[in-house]
């Protein structure tokens, strides 16, 4: 254990760039953004992002978003759909965006989640604002408006990703009812595919030009073919093995592994069967090299990323449970960053 500390509510997830570590959190009375010292834990500063997000439905209070760090600033959506843009060194306001009062954004049931995308000098948002402000890109300085797309309506809970499709970067978004994409210099668009419930899809780019989405009912996977200048996705396979859940799902050579529920699965893509299923605990895993880490209930694993068996490395009670966990684990720098609800751990990974 290299440090721990307390940190207040928040379903944000935790930036690491530059020796320091952003993330979210609530105070009970105000939501921020805070900035600490990657090595130690000490706070550095913190900028309020308004008044608290009070949590509902069993929910915590606090903000849920991840911050995004790029050009020397911290870009973060709010609870509430206020998206800042900040020094990253100072934690001094640089501009500031209300997507509600000014765009007509509607906050999802569990509020603003969505994580800015940092592309050259541009910041594009999925705020789910009025015609034609569904999708935006904004210039990272000024925050001026650069282009806008009317791509779908409603906003869920997932973010815009980068992804190179038949030779070409394409921003691929799960809007309301469809998965879709377009070029990220102009907001042009080039292609889509209805996804019944897409607004909590989870998507990751695979080899080959393929795309896997997470649903709240099933997985799948899509294969995205380029005819000249023309883009189409084409379903693949479905399966029920690894649905929509609060951990990511990770590719390593060929396989997929992801925790959905309390078990971690190693889905084998193309046949779409199991190549083995453990009991774990409901928590979150990212993958680190070669190896899976697993976090929930106060306890790590590391897991090989192997289809053949399941193999522990390493497992080790670090802390008392202190809720459910859902934010994933950042690793940068050789340190391992946990949270669950109320404390954040920073833990050395060595060989062996």
């Amino acid at each position: 254990m290299v440090w721990r500390r307390e940190v207040g509510p928040a379903y944000s997830g935790m930036a690491v760039a530059g020796g320091r570590l952003f993330t979210g959190e609530s105070d009970g009375s105000s939501d921020f953004v805070v900035a600490l010292e990657a090595g130690s834990g000490r706070e550095v500063w913190r900028h309020r992002l308004g008044p608290v997000y009070k949590g509902h439905g069993g929910s915590d209070d606090g903000p849920t978003s991840t911050p995004t760090v790029a050009g020397g600033r911290v870009f973060m959506v709010g609870p509430h759909g206020v998206l800042v843009a900040l020094d990253a060194a100072s934690g001094d306001l640089v501009w500031r965006r209300d997507l509600v009062a000014e765009y007509g954004a509607q906050a999802p049931t569990w509020s603003f989640s969505t994580a800015p995308l940092a592309w050259g000098r541009l910041l594009i948002v999925q705020v789910g604002g009025r015609s034609p402000y569904n999708l935006m890109a904004f210039d990272q300085a000024s925050g001026d408006v650069v282009w806008t797309r009317d791509a779908d309506t409603r906003l869920g809970y997932s973010s815009p990703l980068l992804a190179e499709l038949g030779g070409v970067e394409q921003v691929v978004v799960a809007g309301d009812t469809r998965i879709y994409a377009v070029r990220p210099a102009d907001g042009s668009p080039t292609w889509s595919h209805a996804v019944p419930k897409a607004d909590r899809s989870m998507v990751m780019p695979l080899p080959s030009d393929r795309l896997f989405v997470a649903t709240w009912d099933e997985g799948l996977i899509l294969a995205v073919e380029r005819d000249g200048g023309t883009f189409r996705a084409r379903e693949m396979l479905t399966t029920p093995l690894l649905k929509g859940t609060y951990s990511p799902t990770v590719p390593h050579d060929g396989h997929l592994y992801s925790l959905n529920g309390s078990f971690i699965t190693c889905l084998d893509p193309g046949s779409g069967e199991a190549c083995w299923r453990e009991r774990a605990f409901e928590g979150s895993l990212i993958r680190a090299g070669a190896d899976l880490v697993v976090w929930g209930d106060g306890e790590l694993r590391v897991v090989a990323a192997d289809p053949s068996a399941y193999r522990e490395r390493f497992a080790a009670k670090l802390a008392e449970p202190t809720g459910w966990t859902v934010v994933a684990p950042a690793y940068a720098g050789g340190l391992l960053y946990l949270r669950q609800p109320g404390e954040l751990l920073a833990v050395r990974l060595t060989a062996g």
